[in-house]
C-alpha cells in the first residue's frame, strides 16, 4: 500500500498516516517476514536505476551505447522488470521498460528471452525525452520516500545510500547494521 501511494504521489496520505499515533506506518519501512519487503525497497530501485543512468549519461557511456555491455546494466534491468518483492515497488520501472519496448505490455521480456546477450540488445537510450521524463519520476519518488521517512521520525543516510546504490560498485564499500535503538539500519564506510 505505502508503496503505490508514494508513486501515485497520494503523499497528503501518507503524512496523514504517519502522524496519525494509532498507525505505525514506520514499521512497513523495513520489515522482513523470511525476505525484504519495506517500503525502502522503493527508494533501493528507484536510486539504482536513477544513479547507473545519471552516470551513464555524465560520462558519455549512454550515446554509444557501452552502458549496455556492463553486467550491472543487465542486473539492473533484470531487478527493474522482475526481480521484486512486490510489482508496487517496480511501477515506474516497468512502465518505462513498456515504452522503450523492452517489455511487452504483458510485463514479458519482448523477444530476447533466453537469448545469453538479450540485455545487451536493449538500448534505454533511443529515446532520450523518455529517459528523461524517467529520471525526472525518479527523482520525485525519491523525495517523496525521503519526506515521508522524515515524517516518520527516521533519517536517511543519502550519502551512504547513493554509494551503495553506485553503478560502479567496488569503488565504495559499505557495512550496514541494524541500530535497535534507533530502529534504522546504520551504513558505515569501509
Amino acid at each position: 500500500m505505502v508503496k503505490v501511494l508514494l508513486y501515485e504521489n497520494e503523499m497528503e496520505v501518507l503524512l496523514m498516516l504517519a502522524q496519525h499515533p494509532d498507525i505505525p506506518i514506520s514499521k512497513f519501512q523495513y520489515p522482513n517476514w523470511g525476505h525484504y519487503v519495506g517500503f525502502t525497497r522503493v527508494k533501493e530501485l528507484a536510486l539504482s536505476a536513477y544513479m547507473f543512468f545519471n552516470t551513464a549519461d555524465a560520462t558519455g557511456t549512454l550515446e554509444g551505447v557501452q552502458y549496455a555491455r556492463m553486467e550491472v546494466y543487465c542486473s539492473l534491468l533484470y531487478e527493474m522488470s522482475m526481480f521484486c518483492d512486490s510489482p508496487a515497488q517496480r511501477i515506474p520501472h516497468a512502465e518505462f521498460l513498456k515504452a522503450c519496448g523492452i517489455l511487452g505490455s504483458d510485463g514479458n521480456w519482448s523477444g530476447a528471452v533466453g537469448d545469453a546477450g538479450w540485455a545487451k540488445k536493449v538500448h534505454v537510450h533511443a529515446n532520450y525525452g523518455l529517459l528523461q521524463r524517467y529520471m525526472k519520476q525518479l527523482f520525485a519518488l525519491i523525495y517523496r520516500y525521503d519526506v515521508l521517512v522524515r515524517e516518520c521520525g527516521s533519517q536517511e543516510d543519502w550519502e551512504a545510500e547513493i554509494a551503495k546504490h553506485y553503478p560502479l560498485s567496488g569503488v565504495f564499500m559499505v557495512r550496514e547494521e541494524w541500530v535497535e535503538s534507533e530502529k534504522r539500519f546504520v551504513s558505515h564506510f569501509i
